[in-house]
């Protein structure tokens, strides 16, 4: 019978999750916090997508803020938070594969 003629090439790209976004950073307003980050050192073989910020008063507990979709866009306002209350603040990059490990952890206490 003998062999068949060979298959066309491709390629495969590996892709897993990014890796945590660096040098998270906060400045507390009235009633929000800006967060600022700088992008993950791997983005887990595929484009990002955009960024997923979480906040939680307790550090269990985590409520997602924003999946945001420009991965250009290193910066987000959480808005609605309660004026003395300490906050912890935590952002994921996004890619095909999901979100990856979280950044650090950041407390900030929005003042009025």
């Amino acid at each position: 019978l003998g062999r068949g003629p060979w298959s066309v090439p491709f390629s495969v790209r590996p892709r897993t999750t990014p890796s945590a976004p660096l040098g998270l950073a906060a400045v507390a307003g009235n009633g929000e916090v800006a967060l600022t980050w700088n992008a993950p050192l791997s983005d887990g073989g595929d484009d990002l997508s955009g960024y997923r910020v979480q906040w939680s008063t307790d550090g269990t507990n985590w409520t997602l803020a924003a999946t945001t979709t420009d991965p250009g866009n290193r910066t987000y306002t959480v808005t609605g938070l309660t004026n003395g209350l300490a906050y912890r603040f935590r952002v994921s990059a996004v890619n095909a594969a999901g979100a990856g490990s979280p950044s650090d952890t950041l407390t900030a206490t929005p003042q009025a």
